[in-house]
């Protein structure tokens, strides 16, 4: 299991403390020759940051800090379906909040992977997709948002919804990862669905993790997070109480071939 504590997902309780890497073979820059024989670090994060007014300078910082080349981020609240120069290199593509100000989902690319991209789809304001092309390889990046457990029925539904129609649309010789703030509390090991959940997952379960359990099984994908023990479990704290809501999720049979 220990090929899985190269994806870690971070979120504002763990302001990118730890990082873990993603390797897949064949990494270059758009351009460049794939060396089969070389495989270089790709570190992949996700963020919710609550809003990116006034923090772009803290985030661009961390992700220098942390070598971070990709971040994946939720609430943004930013209007609008834009893509903006952060400084030092970094770009931010986004989808943008609702009409009230609420949700928006983004994506960062450092320096070396802003010149990748082949396409981004803006689902909505909590589904978002950048396609990269990195040496031999086509990767999707995905940033989520779910609707959180107090959140009506319809609107969860319509998350799961737009989800799938958004993987079904990624084809099989490309690869995928998913990134983002789930508001799913997995909970412990359960040797029912230990096929995409591992031993290390953490609390009580909430009912957002059914849907969450039944998207990793339909699509064959790993809960990274619960793979492989870390220092701190937790993502999220309220009232006293803490739990995991963040999570990568990446193709069981990539794992194999290429982590």
């Amino acid at each position: 299991m220990r090929d899985a504590e190269r994806i870690l997902a971070l979120s504002p309780r763990q302001p990118l403390n730890v990082q873990r890497v993603l390797r897949i073979s064949g990494f270059a820059g758009r351009g460049e020759m794939p060396n089969s024989t070389q495989i270089q670090a790709v570190k992949v994060g996700s963020l919710n940051v609550g809003t990116m007014s006034g923090k772009v300078r803290e985030v661009v910082d961390l992700m220098e800090r942390r070598k971070l080349e990709v971040l994946c981020l939720q609430e943004t609240r930013w209007r609008g379906n834009k893509a903006r120069e952060l400084g030092r290199g970094f770009k931010l593509f986004y989808s943008g909040a609702d009409g009230r100000g609420r949700n928006g989902i983004g994506i960062i690319l450092s320096p070396n992977h802003k010149k990748n991209v082949i396409s981004v789809s803006r689902n909505n304001n909590r589904i978002m997709l950048i396609k990269l092309i990195i040496g031999n390889t086509i990767i999707n990046i995905m940033s989520v948002h779910t609707p959180q457990v107090g959140c009506n029925d319809e609107e969860k539904d319509k998350f799961w919804k737009d989800q799938d129609s958004v993987c079904t649309e990624i084809p099989d010789v490309e690869t995928a990862l998913i990134a983002g703030d789930f508001n799913g509390h997995v909970g412990e090991r359960n040797l029912v669905i230990e096929c995409v959940h591992g031993r290390y997952g953490s609390g009580a379960v909430n009912p957002n993790r059914e849907q969450l359990i039944d998207f990793t099984v339909a699509y064959d994908l790993a809960i990274l997070n619960t793979l492989f023990k870390k220092k701190d479990y937790d993502t999220y704290e309220s009232g006293g109480q803490e739990t995991q809501l963040d999570y990568i999720l990446y193709k069981r049979s990539e794992m194999r071939k290429k982590l």
